[in-house]
């Protein structure tokens, strides 16, 4: 996918007002990536899909609900006399997106194509995509030689490590103007503690999952990422992904790289939780039959 997406302000002829910016690029597997930049700060958004285009196998409502999400986390909630322009290349999948994220916005988007190869107006996606692509080959490195086995091209682990990718640079690169994407946006810089992408955590479990005042309150997962607009990290399990508000790391590095554990792990951004219906990331884990587990790494 490749587009620019520009917050014009109140003022349809202030197209020159802070902007975003929204593209493509492939991963190791060839899979398409969908890449987004807010102009105005330099946010990035990266998501690994697995089609192109919308509507039968390819249908990826899932993505037009999470732009829509990560624009409003961006400060854009949409309405009153917002307007944004949507301006990708006229390749027929990203104009289809285009106009569902249209129907989804509550605001005034106007839909722009440019020119074949005209690289002034695609500059931001495609320096993005550069940037991030060297981020996510470093992240991959690392759980690699963390765990001592290489991670597979369809690794469930390997679109959360994209997502992960993205917002690293967002809340840890800094500018030539002394502040990281993440402080442009909120003022402040990022201080939530993390863990290193694919490490073994204790999660605290959702207070449903808890029976009884003895029952343990905490649980081991997978630490595959941080919800940019609730701070939730994303946790990963053999039973598929969830979210939680706190996380402990592990005491020593043989039980932070639990192999069996972190190889065991299922579910995508697409489908967090295999068989289960719904996209949503939820507190606690649906239980349902026993599914289909890929070879992960």
């Amino acid at each position: 996918y490749e587009a620019c997406l520009k917050d014009s302000g109140e003022d349809e002829e202030e197209v020159g007002a802070p902007a975003e910016a929204v593209g493509s690029a492939s991963h190791a597997s060839d899979n398409p990536m969908m890449v987004m930049v807010d102009e105005d700060t330099g946010n990035k958004y990266m998501r690994a899909v697995p089609h192109k285009g919308l509507g039968g196998d390819g249908d990826e409502s899932w993505l037009v609900k999470d732009m829509h999400q990560e624009l409003k986390a961006w400060g854009h909630p949409g309405g009153g006399k917002n307007q944004l322009i949507l301006k990708s290349d006229g390749e027929p999948a990203m104009i289809a997106l285009k106009q569902r994220v249209k129907q989804e916005r509550p605001e005034r988007i106007v839909l722009e194509e440019s020119l074949v190869k005209e690289s002034q107006a695609n500059g931001a996606i495609e320096n993005a995509i550069l940037r991030v692509q060297g981020q996510i080959r470093t992240f991959k490195v690392q759980l690699e030689a963390r765990l001592g086995h290489p991670v597979n091209d369809d690794s469930p682990l390997l679109p959360w490590l994209i997502s992960h990718a993205g917002s690293t640079i967002n809340r840890y690169a800094v500018g030539s103007d002394g502040a990281t994407p993440y402080k442009r946006l909120k003022g402040r810089p990022f201080r939530r503690p993390i863990a290193e992408f694919g490490e073994c955590i204790w999660y605290l479990k959702h207070k449903s999952n808890v029976r009884g005042k003895l029952q343990p309150r905490w649980a081991s997962g997978v630490f595959l990422g941080i919800r940019e607009e609730s701070g939730e990290i994303i946790v990963g399990s053999e039973a598929g992904v969830i979210k939680s508000r706190t996380f402990r790391r592990k005491g020593s590095d043989e039980d932070r790289w639990n192999y069996d554990e972190i190889s065991r792990v299922v579910g995508v951004p697409w489908e967090p939780v295999p068989g289960a219906q719904g996209v949503e990331i939820k507190l606690s884990l649906i239980h349902i039959s026993e599914p289909t587990r890929p070879r992960l790494i």
